[in-house]
C-alpha cells in the first residue's frame, strides 16, 4: 500500500478506545433488546438516535485525524553515520567534541531526514552556520550558510545521503581568540542554537520543526527535535543575514587580488592541505579521499568563490575519491584566509 494511502487509512480508522466504546454500546443495546420482546417506538427512536450520535462522533474523530495526518506526515531525524534518532526527549551526541581552546574533533552535529514524499525543506540557523552535502552528487552543495533550501523529491532512497552539518564557527572563534575563556563561560547564544526546518510535502501539506542545540560544558552536543511556530520575531527565518564567515578582526577590504598570480610557500600549502584533510574526515568509507593535489590556477572553480571571499587569499586542491583515483574527475576544495597571519578555512567543496 503506498505510504500516502496507508497514512490516510490509519488516520481514518477508529482508535482502539473508539472500537471498545462502540463494542460496549452495541452489546448494551443487544442486552436491552433481549429483555424486551416488543420494542416500543420511543425505545426504537432512542436507539437510532444514540446510534446516529455514535456514528457522528466517529466521523468527526476521523476527519480530525485526517487533518492531523495532513499536518503531521511521517518525519524523523537521525544523526548521520549512526542509528541515533533525534527526538523531542533530546539526546547527547558522541560524534564530535569541542575543547576549551577552540579545537574540534569529529563533527558535533551532522544529521539527515527520513520521511515520506517530502518535496523540499528550508533550513535556517539562528546563530551559527550550516553545510550541506549530497552524497548522491545530484544536488548543489552549500558551505557555511545560515539558510538554504534542499529539494528532496520522490526518490526517498536519496534522503539518507542528504546531510546537514552544523558548524559553530562563532563559538570556535570566541574560544580561539580568548585563551582564558572556557565553554562554561560563553554567552547563551554561543552555547545554544536553533535550526528551523520548514517542510513542504509533495501533496502540498506543510509542517515546521526545529532542532534545539546545546553545547554542554563537556564539549559535546545535546539536541532535540520539536514542533515549531515561526513568529514575526524570527528574523533569522524571514530575513537571514548573509552567510559569510565572521572575521576575527575588522579590516578594510583591499582591491580584488589577481588570484591566478598568487604564489604560496611550501609551508603555506601544507598548512592548507592539513585543513583540507581534516574536512574530508567526515566522508564515509566508501567515498574516502585518498589523494590531494594543489592546483596553481583556478579556472572554472573561480565561479564558486563566494563574493565575501573575493578579496581573500584563495588556495585550491583537487581531491580524489578512492574509487576514482587516478583516472576519473576530481573533486575540488577551496580554502581562504584573509591574510597570511590568519588560518585557512574551507569556503566551498564539490565537483
Amino acid at each position: 500500500m503506498p505510504n500516502s494511502i496507508n497514512r490516510l487509512f490509519q488516520a481514518c480508522s477508529p482508535t482502539e478506545d473508539q472500537k471498545a466504546k462502540m463494542y460496549r454500546t452495541i452489546m448494551e443495546e443487544q442486552r436491552r433488546s433481549s429483555n424486551n420482546t416488543i420494542v416500543s417506538p420511543a425505545f426504537s427512536w432512542k436507539w437510532w438516535g444514540r446510534s446516529a450520535a455514535a456514528f457522528a462522533i466517529i466521523v468527526v474523530v476521523s476527519v480530525y485525524a485526517f487533518v492531523s495526518m495532513k499536518e503531521e506526515a511521517a518525519f524523523a531525524l537521525y544523526a548521520y553515520g549512526t542509528d541515533t534518532e533525534i527526538t523531542d526527549s533530546g539526546v547527547e551526541l558522541s560524534t564530535g567534541i569541542i575543547k576549551d581552546d577552540g579545537s574540534m574533533q569529529g563533527q558535533l552535529l551532522q544529521f539527515h531526514v527520513q520521511g515520506d514524499d517530502i518535496e523540499k525543506i528550508r533550513f535556517s540557523s539562528k546563530h551559527q552556520y550550516m553545510d550541506f552535502t549530497d552524497w548522491t552528487g545530484k544536488r548543489p552543495e552549500r558551505s557555511m550558510k545560515k539558510q538554504f533550501t534542499v529539494t528532496y523529491g520522490a526518490s526517498e532512497s536519496d534522503y539518507d545521503y542528504l546531510v546537514i552539518n552544523w558548524h559553530p564557527e562563532l563559538t570556535i572563534r570566541e574560544l580561539t581568540d580568548h585563551p582564558d575563556r572556557t565553554i562554561a563561560g560563553l554567552s547563551e547564544e554561543l552555547q545554544q542554537d536553533l535550526i528551523v526546518m520548514e517542510i513542504e510535502y509533495r501533496d502540498g501539506a506543510t509542517a515546521t520543526k526545529a532542532i534545539y542545540i546545546t553545547l554542554q560544558n563537556n564539549g559535546k552536543i545535546s539536541a532535540s527535535l520539536q514542533d515549531y511556530i515561526v513568529t514575526e520575531e524570527d528574523a533569522f527565518v524571514h530575513s537571514p543575514s548573509p552567510g559569510a564567515i565572521p572575521q576575527m578582526k575588522s579590516k578594510e577590504a583591499g582591491e580584488p587580488q589577481n588570484m591566478d598570480s598568487v604564489e604560496y610557500t611550501e609551508e603555506e600549502i601544507k598548512a592548507a592541505e592539513k585543513i583540507a584533510w581534516k574536512y574530508y574526515t567526515r566522508f564515509p568509507k566508501d567515498r574516502e579521499i585518498v589523494q590531494l593535489n594543489h592546483t596553481d590556477g583556478f579556472g572554472q572553480v573561480s565561479n564558486f568563490i563566494p563574493d565575501e571571499y573575493k578579496n581573500w587569499q584563495i588556495i585550491v586542491f583537487q581531491a580524489y575519491e578512492k574509487s576514482m583515483y587516478p583516472a576519473d574527475t576530481a573533486r575540488h576544495i577551496l580554502l581562504a584566509r584573509e591574510n597570511s597571519s590568519e588560518e585557512w578555512i574551507v569556503i566551498n567543496e564539490g565537483y
